[in-house]
């Protein structure tokens, strides 16, 4: 189907979309805020009016004016909580209601956080500086726990952590950490072939984990067999040298290089690979300041940011992961600082994506226990579970026309379901509700 013209007009800091059919788009900005200051926080831009529109700050606006952020140095959503860290005095680690941010447990004195990422259902992980310390958040009990590590395989703090296949990893050095978040211990650690290990990323489809970095100089990529941690040989990014930001969606893994976007198609490798995009945004120190390149992990699309000197409204703009076209600009509100989106994107109404025909059913939802696929045409095909961040949680692969999925260890919230056929490039996406 023939992509009707999208036409952007900016009036009083405020982007129009006008356009026979359009993405919906909902982004969430993460500012850093002013050094010295309170103003990190939390920002939402959707287009579910017909118009770009930024709400927040939320957690000011939940917890009152001035308990914002100085310096807020990571974000992330698990389930129905949020977990907000501060990397300047103070260093707070904070546990929130989502969406509200309404504060539930504040932690300080621990070091200084570095990162925190989700590790499955209820837990997350947290790395700090200064002294250094690895410890897991337990979103059920709002607990902070330092990891059980009797090898002493903790050997500093980590900027590039993931979650797969029941497990936490952690970068460190040229070195991989893997942690149990069942008992909160150390497995193992294992090295790469690719030097300091500049990001990491979990392909929930292969169960592989796949790490950045460099070999003679020329930035490179390494696949983990996380069924068994075996590591394939390094895959050398010809003519790539500063490759940055590592993200997965789509099947494919994007990366930085400069101000050029490239892609990784991990189905059908072509190298060398070359640049899909050239943003439009200053290319300057605050270009993609911190993680603001952030990708869609279902349907491709990207966001990249622009701190903008730390002095006005963030700069964003959201690309067509498929056409490379950009499909809008514009700053949020309020945004000091942007160094973090999280961007989900649909086609027309949320529900499918690529719409030729409603390929797949599924029932009951809201759900409880199970949900139950039906393929309509095709009995191969594989079903992956995401979260409101895009972290895949699940995923099986059938052989029959009907399957089923568990989310009866899922907190309540919404989801997203990838239904994609063997057979076919077509990706089907359908929002499932969680409710006990």
């Amino acid at each position: 189907m023939k992509k009707k013209l999208l036409v952007v007009v900016a009036l009083l800091g405020v982007q129009f979309l006008f356009a026979q059919e359009t993405k919906k788009i909902e982004l969430l900005a993460v500012a850093e805020g002013n050094f010295g200051g309170t103003n990190g926080d939390v920002f939402t831009v959707s287009n579910t009016s017909g118009e770009m529109v930024t709400e927040g700050p939320f957690y000011q606006n939940a917890n009152g004016v001035g308990t914002g952020f100085n310096v807020l140095q990571d974000f992330e959503i698990v389930g129905d909580k949020a977990i907000l860290v501060s990397n300047a005095a103070g260093f707070r680690v904070v546990i929130a209601e989502y969406p509200s941010l309404t504060a539930i447990e504040t932690f300080t004195s621990m070091g200084s956080p570095a990162a925190v990422v989700g590790a499955g259902v209820g837990f997350a992980y947290v790395s700090f500086s200064n002294p250094t310390s690895l410890r897991q958040i337990d979103l059920t009990n709002n607990t902070i726990t330092p990891v059980i590590d009797t090898e002493n395989l903790v050997s500093g703090s980590s900027k590039f952590m993931a979650y797969g296949n029941g497990y936490f990893y952690a970068a460190m050095g040229t070195s991989i950490l893997k942690v149990d978040p069942t008992t909160n211990t150390t497995v193992s650690k294992f090295p790469l072939n690719i030097g300091s290990i500049t990001g990491l990323q979990f392909d929930a489809a292969t169960q592989s984990l796949w790490a950045l970095g460099k070999v003679n100089g020329v930035s490179a990529l390494q696949e983990v067999n996380t069924q068994d941690d075996s590591v394939e040989e390094a895959i050398i990014l010809t003519g790539v040298t500063n490759a940055s930001q590592l993200r997965f969606g789509n099947h494919k893994l994007y990366f930085l290089s400069g101000i050029n976007v490239h892609a990784y198609d991990i189905e059908n490798p072509d190298l060398p690979t070359s640049a899909i995009y050239t943003s439009t945004l200053p290319n300057t120190y605050f270009f993609a300041y911190g993680k603001a390149f952030q990708v869609d992990p279902v349907s491709g699309d990207f966001v990249i940011g622009n701190a903008s000197g730390f002095t006005g409204n963030s700069a964003y703009e959201i690309i067509d992961g498929t056409t490379y076209e950009q499909l809008v600009s514009g700053t949020v509100t309020g945004c000091i600082g942007v160094n973090e989106f999280v961007l989900k994107t649909t086609d027309g109404s949320l529900g499918v994506t690529n719409p030729t025909a409603d390929r797949f059913t599924f029932y009951p939802n809201p759900a409880t226990d199970i949900v139950n696929f039906h393929s309509n045409n095709d009995s191969n095909y594989t079903v992956t579970l995401y979260n409101q961040l895009g972290v895949a949680l699940k995923t099986i692969k059938s052989n029959a026309v009907d399957s089923t999925i568990s989310v009866a260890d899922l907190p309540s919230g919404i989801y997203f379901a990838q239904l994609q056929t063997v057979n076919s490039t077509t990706t089907t996406v359908k929002k499932i509700v969680v409710s006990h």
